[in-house]
């Protein structure tokens, strides 16, 4: 039995297991990174800006979750309204004002890390439930 042969950890790695390390891996990474997802001043990834927009336009009047694709400004809303939905019910309970764009940046930020821990935890159950 070599531990350091290909063939011995292929064996060795089942779906379950293969499920778990990827499921860890991402809880890692998103906890090590966590501080740097929340904290950060500027937009990084280059497309939160259209999403703080939405969010501005939902908390200044609630039916502006989708614009009027043929008037400017065109504005693109990048994700299901559920998400948008929750942001701004998580947004209004805080009292968080429309013109706070750095607020609603960390807010967004960790409303969606707080979902990827919930699509792990989901994940990890569809895979060991019996």
């Amino acid at each position: 039995m070599n531990l350091l042969s290909k063939q011995y950890w292929l064996n060795k790695l089942t779906y379950p297991t293969a499920i778990n390390l990827a499921l860890a891996l991402v809880m890692l990474f998103n906890l090590l990174m966590l501080p740097v997802f929340i904290t950060l001043n500027y937009d990084i990834r280059g497309v939160e800006s259209n999403v703080v927009f939405t969010v501005q336009n939902l908390l200044r009047d609630n039916t502006l979750l989708y614009a009027n694709p043929e008037i400017v400004p065109f504005s693109i809303t990048q994700y299901s309204p559920f998400y948008y939905m929750l942001l701004d019910g998580v947004l209004t309970i805080l009292d968080v004002s429309a013109s706070n764009d750095q607020l609603i940046r960390i807010i967004s930020r960790s409303v969606s890390l707080a979902l990827c821990f919930l699509m792990v935890i989901l994940i990890y159950s569809i895979v060991h439930k019996k």
